[in-house]
């Protein structure tokens, strides 16, 4: 009976109050709360902004149309082009807004046009103007109940009315009801809910008085280790969501270099199995893209051409991991969205794993969420929402080569955490660390450069008295012999194609300007900084919020710079990196703590290639991923350094809600590349009810 007792005062102590209950939870429910607060009363203000109109129907009040049939019950087809005009006149009342239910019922669902889009433009002539004038433009989508209403005010009593419609693909309209002044429903978007309570559960978690940042980089445990897992699936769920939900990747691969390559492996050569045509053979520069356009018919595009063959002149790599020995169990040709897919997941861990490295070793009061936060900028900085949407062979060789070069340098940093120690586990990461380094160079040549971060990583170590010459010495060898054993099949392929150990094959591809008479000049530098780093984005109000911009300098048309479309520079779209500029000011500490030759070697190495890019090409969106990572890694050295310093003093807060907001500004800007248009699998024309369900979660007003 005693014991029975002890038991129950025992249970009685473990029961919470109904005070500790809120105290635990109560911020999770508020959350919940918040977000569901904010979806209905902001995100459907709408719905209480029409609660009281007085509804017009305008379906049997047209005046006349133009460029129409009708067939009867609302049912058209369009005359000759793909557009008409409806005609109003004498609404009794101020216009607020129009529902518009209309749909293309013929449209065929293609993965080159927006289907079952209807585009309308409304005009008005109203109390304040006697000709009509135009008050809104939207794209109205069966099946997106949002699309469907044009908000507007007109001034006064509307006299005249024309709303112009077009359609992209199809040839007939059905026009099921235009309501003027109609009131909306509660549009409860789910998808939106639920990204809202993420959003607001983050800000929770990162609040200052949060307690996960009380939690340190050292210690392992199983929430940090779930969190990490959180972001790498966040990662994979992105790819593989945005990929199987837009058919345009599959219809417009036009491009399959490592498939190609893969079928001439397979045959014992390097050269491709598709001849030249006898007419490239027989130019005398047939690298001269207009010699090539006007006098040949048939011509491989973005290949190598050497002594009448074909190579691919992409690092060989990405194909030797993924596409030959696909190619060769099965006698398919693997879709390039695989390995992009496994890339991006690697390289969002690589970065992870090497921060906490670099956290580990030189910056050990740096909270956990900041290193969380450092980790998935940087992987959403350096492209990864572009590769992930544009998953073709372009972007391989680039992307693994990142991937090499993170882990590359995480085993060399776990070499400097355990180089002092007896054992040969530190030899097993130096080598492998060597081995990722090694294979940079045979996916992205230029990015090789980073190997040069050995110096500034391990001269102090061998410097040093820490141990003795007999361990130097080892350490140097095992560093160097993975080098060699890439290195000599690397240099032999090259020589088998080319001639030359050293030569890639980048010189003799058939592109849009003859590479091989590629000159150098200081303006090239100039327009390269500018285009990369500083170029502003343009940023809208209105969905998908970017735009794609074309460069508009001179170099271009002098075929001297080549540009390709951008979303803007590094710099500008991630603002966080202007931080990087404080190295000057905390160059004293960062030498203090060992890393200063580090980060300015990063951020030397990482002009160096993209000087490199745009004085052999100019810019192109992709090249960024060339050296944004290493960037990125200077930047948050500086920003775990300044952190050190500002810890335990007043501005610590401070420091910390502007981390988090520059982060989530990074965050929100890259990932808005998965809904942009303007790109060569866009979802609009892949997916176009996804793209404008998406509009629907994200623009509200």
């Amino acid at each position: 009976m005693k014991g029975m007792g002890i038991n129950r005062m025992q249970e009685a102590k473990e029961k919470m109050t109904g005070k500790e209950i809120w105290k635990r939870y109560g911020g999770w429910c508020m959350v919940i709360v918040l977000a569901l607060l904010v979806e209905i009363f902001i995100f459907n203000f709408r719905t209480f902004q029409s609660l009281f109109y007085d509804e017009i129907v305008l379906t049997n009040e047209m005046v006349k149309t133009d460029g129409l049939v009708s067939y009867g019950s609302g049912h058209y087809s369009f005359e000759e082009e793909k557009n008409a005009t409806l005609y109003f006149e004498n609404i009794p009342d101020t216009i607020h807004n129009l529902r518009i239910d209309i749909s293309v019922p013929t449209s065929i669902d293609l993965p080159y046009l927006e289907n079952g889009v209807c585009y309308v433009t409304v005009y008005i002539g109203d109390e304040a103007s006697e000709y009509v004038y135009d008050v809104s433009t939207e794209a109205i989508v069966d099946g997106v109940d949002a699309s469907k209403y044009l908000w507007f005010n007109s001034m006064g009593i509307v006299h005249d009315m024309e709303i112009d419609l077009s359609v992209a693909s199809g040839f007939s309209i059905q026009i099921n009801e235009i309501v003027a002044n109609a009131k909306c429903p509660m549009l409860f978007s789910v998808p939106r809910f639920l990204i809202l309570s993420v959003f607001f559960a983050l800000i929770y978690v990162l609040r200052n008085k949060s307690s996960v940042w009380k939690e340190d980089c050292m210690e392992w445990t199983r929430g940090k280790k779930w969190s990490v897992a959180f972001y790498l699936i966040l990662v994979f769920f992105l790819g593989w969501f945005f990929i199987s939900h837009n058919p345009a990747i599959d219809y417009r691969r036009d491009f399959t270099p490592y498939q190609e390559l893969a079928h001439a492996m397979a045959e014992g050569h390097t050269f491709l199995l598709q001849e030249p045509s006898q007419e490239l053979m027989e130019l005398d520069n047939p690298y001269d893209y207009y010699v090539r356009k006007m006098e040949v018919e048939d011509c491989k595009w973005d290949f190598a051409y050497y002594e009448g063959k074909y190579y691919v002149y992409f690092g060989v790599v990405p194909c030797i991991m993924f596409h030959l020995p696909f190619y060769m169990s099965t006698g398919l040709d693997l879709p390039d969205e695989i390995p992009t897919l496994f890339g991006a997941v690697l390289f969002a861990l690589g970065v992870f794993l090497l921060l906490r490295q670099i956290v580990l070793l030189y910056f050990p009061k740096t909270p956990f969420p900041m290193l969380w936060l450092a980790a998935a900028v940087t992987g959403m900085g350096c492209q990864i929402p572009y590769f992930l949407v544009q998953p073709e062979a372009y972007n391989l060789p680039i992307l693994f080569g990142m991937v090499f070069s993170v882990f590359g340098l995480y085993g060399w940093f776990l070499y400097l955490r355990f180089y002092e120690k007896e054992g040969g586990k530190k030899y097993v990461f130096l080598a492998l660390g060597s081995f990722m380094m090694a294979l940079v160079f045979g996916c992205r040549p230029q990015m090789g450069l980073f190997s040069f971060l050995a110096f500034p990583l391990f001269l102090p170590i061998l410097k040093g008295n820490a141990i003795d010459t007999k361990k130097k010495m080892c350490a140097a060898f095992t560093a160097v012999i993975p080098y060699v054993i890439v290195a000599i099949p690397l240099m032999t392929y090259n020589y088998v194609r080319f001639g030359s150990v050293f030569d890639f094959g980048a010189m003799y591809n058939l592109t849009i300007f003859d590479m091989t008479q590629a000159n150098y000049t200081i303006e090239k530098v100039f327009y390269g900084l500018f285009e990369y780093l500083f170029r502003l984005p343009s940023v809208d109000i209105s969905y998908p919020f970017v735009d794609w911009m074309e460069a508009s300098h001179h170099l271009w048309q002098h075929m001297v710079f080549y540009s390709e479309p951008t979303l803007g520079g590094l710099f500008s779209g991630n603002i966080i990196l202007f931080s990087v500029f404080l190295i000057y000011y905390l160059k004293k500490d960062l030498k203090d703590r060992k890393v200063l030759g580090f980060c300015g070697g990063l951020l030397l190495l990482g002009m160096t290639i993209l000087i490199f890019d745009a004085e052999i090409v100019g810019a192109v969106y992709r090249y960024l991923a060339d050296f944004s990572f290493a960037v990125f890694l200077a930047c948050f050295i500086v920003l775990f350094m300044l952190y050190e310093k500002v810890k335990g003093n007043d501005t610590e807060v401070c420091y910390k809600q502007l981390f988090v907001v520059l982060c989530l500004l990074s965050l929100v800007f890259n990932l808005l590349i998965f809904v942009s248009t303007g790109l060569k699998f866009p979802l609009n024309e892949g997916n176009t009810l996804l793209y404008y369900q998406l509009k629907n979660v994200l623009m509200f007003w």
